[in-house]
């Protein structure tokens, strides 16, 4: 099946771009979109069928989630070299 999927302006609503992909199902369509996933929300159509909204990531949270993950990281090789 034929998709697109729209690249949308956060705060304005309108399509900032589109890229087109071909899937098997709705499933694989939508796990194919989150390859775009970025600053902006996207939207995926199947024809005229509205298939899902996938929000823009907040690059703000995930940074923070990184640093957590390597602070721990980093404290447990600590752990492990003094334990």
């Amino acid at each position: 099946m034929h998709y697109r999927v729209y690249v949308m302006n956060a705060k304005s609503g309108h399509i900032e771009g589109v890229e087109e992909l071909d899937a098997p199902d709705d499933g694989s369509a939508l796990n194919e979109s989150f390859a775009f996933r970025g600053e902006r929300p996207l939207e995926l159509w199947c024809e005229t069928r509205k298939v899902a909204r996938i929000e823009a990531r907040d690059l703000t949270q995930e940074l923070l989630e990184r640093r957590r993950w390597e602070r721990a990281l980093l404290e447990a090789e600590r752990d492990v070299r003094t334990g």
